[in-house]
């Protein structure tokens, strides 16, 4: 028998590696090892705590993505996905240069991020009754 509830799991873990790099790629923006660029503001800019919160919410994001099944949960992932995507282009002037390798590696992976959970979300998981009642498949209550 054809599991259906197969393409919504390879979804989903595609958005958990999709928000893993992302974070990874913010941890190590924010301990300086990747250069995304200098601030055209004046002031100190303080990449590290930028960088840690943003990876800490990608992996926060991984976990919801992994442990949680519904779909308030994913929506709330993916609420988190369009933040970061729409403030890149918006805060793009505060920054030189404004787009970079890094920046748009991480909108790729929040992107994926993004489009995964719309599926499952529009597609959903199929659950027949009695593994919505949390038995195996194939058992009767």
């Amino acid at each position: 028998m054809h599991d259906r509830s197969q393409p919504s799991r390879v979804a989903r873990a595609v958005a958990i590696v999709a928000s893993l790099v992302a974070g990874a790629i913010y941890l190590l923006i924010g301990l300086g090892v990747l250069f995304i660029g200098e601030s055209t503001q004046e002031g100190p800019t303080d990449l590290f705590s930028f960088g840690a919160m943003m990876a800490a919410i990608s992996l926060v994001g991984a976990v919801v993505v992994w442990r949680f099944h519904g779909r308030l949960a994913w929506a709330t992932v993916a609420v988190f996905q369009v933040i970061p995507l729409v403030g890149y282009v918006a805060f793009a002037s505060l920054r030189e240069p404004p787009f970079e390798l890094w920046g748009l590696l991480i909108k790729v992976a929040q992107a994926v991020v993004l489009g995964a959970m719309a599926y499952v979300l529009v597609r959903g998981e199929e659950r027949t009754p009695s593994t919505h009642r949390g038995l195996p498949k194939g058992h009767a209550a």
